[in-house]
């Protein structure tokens, strides 16, 4: 994941700073290697995941030009997430053998671009965007996160969009209410009440069906004993 931060804060002197962005990485490796063919080398070494993602970190570079810009990694290893409920991602296959070979090559070329990365032990990626949006914030930045991932989208507020540059998409607060008949806040709730298959996180079933917006049954009957 990349977070870029945008001049909106002003300094006495009416410098206009720049915008931070944050980068979920992971997740582009997975991307850029599914959405390639398989291309290799003379000598059969794969390279699709490393070319997408240069190739899309360069688009970021040239394209939003950010002075501040994160890549967020998560970390190896269990988090805080595995104490709290033991089955959180148990059903997630190892990465591809072909993916891991190019990992070396992908930090090489991070590296050669002089690009931070972030990475905290026992915390995911998306827990350090979540950080690093609610500082920026607070310092009076704007931020643009850099992702594919929509469970990133309940951190779209004014003042914070996001971005997936292999989609061409962009989220603000409005295309949130457009797309989802929901406010960012709302969002999350409802993804909480869902329940989220790719981690095994189960749904509420006291509330009968799936919540899919603010109207449905379920978000309706909760709303009523804790508004949001």
């Amino acid at each position: 994941m990349v977070v870029a931060i945008r001049g909106e804060r002003k300094p006495p002197d009416g410098h206009r700073p720049p915008r931070p962005l944050p980068h979920r990485h992971q997740l582009l490796f997975y991307r850029a290697f599914h959405a390639l063919p398989a291309l290799s080398t003379s000598r059969g070494a794969p390279t699709n995941a490393a070319y997408g993602v240069t190739t899309m970190l360069l688009k970021v570079l040239r394209e939003r030009q950010p002075q501040h810009l994160a890549l967020v990694f998560d970390a190896k290893g269990p988090t805080f997430r595995h104490k709290l409920y033991g089955d959180y991602k148990a059903h997630r296959p190892p990465m591809p053998e072909a993916l891991v070979t190019q990992l070396p090559y992908i930090r090489k070329i991070i590296d050669a671009l002089n690009l931070p990365a972030l990475v905290y032990e026992g915390y995911e990626a998306d827990d350090l965007i979540c950080t690093l949006v609610r500082r920026a914030r607070e310092e009076g930045f704007g931020v643009e996160i850099i992702s594919g991932d929509k469970d990133l989208l309940p951190l779209v507020q004014d003042g914070v969009d996001m971005w997936d540059p292999m989609k061409e998409v962009r989220y603000d607060p409005a295309a949130i209410r457009e797309k989802y008949g929901l406010s960012p806040g709302e969002l999350v709730e409802v993804r909480a009440l869902a329940g989220t298959p790719a981690t095994i996180s189960p749904e509420c079933r006291a509330l009968g069906r799936k919540p899919r917006s603010s109207s449905s049954p379920g978000i309706t009957a909760w709303k009523t004993c804790w508004p949001i």
